[in-house]
């Protein structure tokens, strides 16, 4: 969010939220609007309007969305990165958004789910992304 103000004094004037530690200040905080555009050639061959609001991600996922929006798979990791958003696609320290619920802490699965996703983006990041 663009800063209004020394100390955020606009948004205080405004009484906008944020409170890291509700819900609604995160939300005011962290949540930035996203657009996935294209061109008249795009819309022509991929037969879709590319209109319509997206759903609330993390930006790790934006990918992923793409690929979910276009109907592709994608390789290996493309394939596990759509079917781990599916569960989890909201990651932050403060807050997870696991099953379409905003939550300060992952269920038992989810949080085996969220360990494998931080050693799967470990392991690709320190062997496939490196000069």
């Amino acid at each position: 969010n663009p800063w209004l103000g020394e100390n955020n004094s606009v948004y205080h004037m405004l009484n906008i939220n944020l409170d890291l530690f509700t819900l609604d200040g995160f939300k005011n905080y962290y949540q930035t609007p996203y657009i996935i555009w294209a061109n008249d050639k795009a819309r022509e061959v991929f037969n879709k309007d590319f209109t319509g609001k997206g759903n609330d991600i993390s930006p790790c996922f934006l990918m992923a969305e793409l690929f979910r929006y276009l109907g592709w798979k994608g390789n290996e990791y493309m394939k596990y990165i759509s079917q781990f958003k599916e569960k989890i696609d909201v990651v932050h320290n403060l807050y997870f958004k696991e099953n379409g619920e905003f939550k300060k802490e992952l269920s038992e699965e989810g949080k085996k789910l969220w360990k494998e996703f931080v050693n799967v983006e470990f392991y690709f990041s320190n062997k496939f992304m490196r000069n």
